[in-house]
């Protein structure tokens, strides 16, 4: 092959292999921004090793906010099978959207969520934990609120009664502020059970003025009292 056959055939090849790494970076970078959806179309079976996977991927090519999805979808179905996963998930969701170093809407839910899933879980200093975030950020009032009142359940739980108290009723002052009627009747009736445990006199008289406070409200109003609400999707 004389000298002049082979620099054009380099030449080709040098061609062919430019083309082809352009053509698969660009499915690649296709690929990347359908990932969630490329989920939702098949997670109907081995939802978890899907899920996985599209995690690994999205990751691979720093697709964040698509990991974060995932994760988010994943932590929300796993919250009634099995609550170790839902740590794990919402884990990643949280990790995935602190790379965009925003605060968004969707990363308070995921730091409270997280706190949730820890409470079902009786990890109640890990719950504190992320609560206090939500707290400190302060961008989302009604999730504020309901942190406070998440951290009183929590040190209810602990034994801690009075600690209980304190960040219930900094809850509640929150929540009258706002229009979420059922969720401040939740929040009258846990302090209640707060007040009912310390068994003094003072606590008794509070209990009392709270519950007609709870009646006032509930003839307002139709609500589950008693039922705990999943996770926000």
């Amino acid at each position: 092959m004389s000298m002049h056959v082979k620099l054009k055939t380099k030449y080709i090849v040098n061609i062919i292999t430019i083309w082809a790494i352009v053509l698969l970076t660009s499915v690649d970078s296709t690929i990347a921004q359908n990932y969630f959806e490329t989920y939702k179309k098949e997670k109907t079976q081995h939802l978890e090793q899907k899920g996985d996977s599209l995690i690994k991927l999205s990751i691979s090519q720093n697709c964040f906010d698509e990991t974060a999805k995932i994760a988010h979808d994943l932590s929300i179905y796993f919250y009634r099978k099995d609550i170790f996963k839902s740590i794990v998930y919402g884990k990643i969701e949280i990790e995935n959207l602190e790379k965009n170093k925003k605060i968004t809407k969707e990363y308070i839910n995921a730091l409270y969520n997280v706190g949730r899933f820890f409470y079902k879980n009786h990890e109640y200093d890990n719950a504190i934990f992320y609560y206090e975030k939500v707290i400190k950020l302060n961008t989302d009032k009604i999730k504020v609120a309901k942190s406070y009142s998440e951290i009183g359940k929590c040190y209810n739980l602990k034994g801690d009664f009075f600690k209980a108290i304190l960040h219930l009723r900094t809850g509640v002052k929150l929540m009258e502020k706002l229009p979420y009627t059922e969720s401040l009747i939740v929040q009258y009736l846990n302090i209640v059970e707060v007040y009912r445990k310390i068994e003094d006199e003072d606590s008794l008289i509070k209990s009392i003025l709270l519950l007609k406070k709870a009646d006032s409200l509930s003839k307002t109003t139709t609500c589950l009292l008693y039922t705990s609400p999943s996770p926000r999707d």
